[in-house]
């Protein structure tokens, strides 16, 4: 786990590093160290010493969180993972005798050609295993025929028209789930939880928009209220709503780290006091080295 963690944050350290107000200072240090007791032992104890700060970072998170993809895992279940239903029969649970080793709602987004914000890990797996339903024969066949090549297709790729009429694991009335859906239900159903919301892609400044809004919306008119109810269910990384994503989905997503886009983006989440946060380690603020 540690190993994966520094391979996938590598791309984030490397800007933290570069853009800390600490790193001049840093540098300093380092290079004074070195003279003193020679580079390798000097490189030696900050290995060390950082594996043991990232080995309790570690510690601090979740091992098991029954919140992942709302609490259903794959399409076989009495419910479909990153499905409405999955949602609510989640909260509902939680809500009637709060769930061990739930420390946070999350689910995964996509932006689609038409630069809608839809709920769901990746569009292959919904293809695999709806394509052989005969619900979706006539779907599939108008998808084909307007053009869209399913072997290898992506979110977006299709339209939210297009993606939506698929009856998803061939469930018929089941149906990918938008970010507004998804995040009306928490507020509908009370739901007592941080969400973390996951960004798979997202391919335009309208998609990027799109979803800070919703989540500036959640945050004002839900979240908010959640202070006074039940401060202790708020998991302290995400607040009650955050965008978490690995660092080279988020890259994609928002720009290379250090480019103006993604100065400009920070600078939006930062505005609208929005956290984004790797999905390896909570800590670690994927907007880190943005300044006004």
């Amino acid at each position: 786990m540690m190993f994966i963690s520094l391979v996938l944050m590598a791309r984030a350290w490397r800007l933290f590093v570069r853009l800390s107000i600490l790193n001049t200072a840093g540098s300093v240090v380092f290079a004074l160290c070195a003279w003193r007791f020679g580079l390798l032992k000097v490189i030696f104890m900050c290995t060390g010493s950082f594996m043991i700060w990232l080995f309790g970072m570690l510690l601090n998170q979740p091992d098991h969180n029954v919140g992942h993809r709302c609490g259903a895992m794959g399409f076989r279940g009495a419910h479909v993972e990153n499905t409405v239903p999955a949602l609510q029969n989640l909260i509902r649970r939680d809500n009637a005798r709060p769930a061990d080793n739930f420390s946070y709602i999350e689910f995964d987004i996509h932006e689609t050609l038409d630069n809608k914000l839809v709920v769901l890990h990746d569009l292959d797996r919904v293809l695999r295993v709806s394509a052989a339903a005969p619900v979706n024969a006539a779907p599939l066949d108008a998808l084909r025929q307007q053009g869209v090549a399913l072997e290898g297709a992506t979110v977006k790729d299709v339209t939210q028209a297009q993606l939506q009429s698929i009856h998803i694991a061939g469930r018929e009335g089941l149906h990918v789930p938008t970010l507004g859906e998804f995040l009306r239900c928490c507020a509908q159903e009370g739901l007592r939880r941080s969400v973390a919301v996951e960004v798979k892609s997202l391919h335009s400044n309208a998609g990027r928009t799109e979803l800070l809004t919703q989540l500036r919306l959640y945050k004002e008119r839900y979240a908010a209220k959640l202070e006074d109810a039940c401060p202790e269910r708020k998991y302290p990384y995400f607040d009650w709503i955050a965008v978490i994503s690995f660092p080279f989905f988020f890259a994609a997503s928002f720009g290379e780290f250090g480019s103006e886009c993604w100065r400009t983006w920070g600078l939006k989440f930062q505005l609208e006091g929005v956290n984004a946060r790797s999905c390896v380690l909570h800590s670690l603020d994927l907007f880190a080295g943005v300044e006004p």
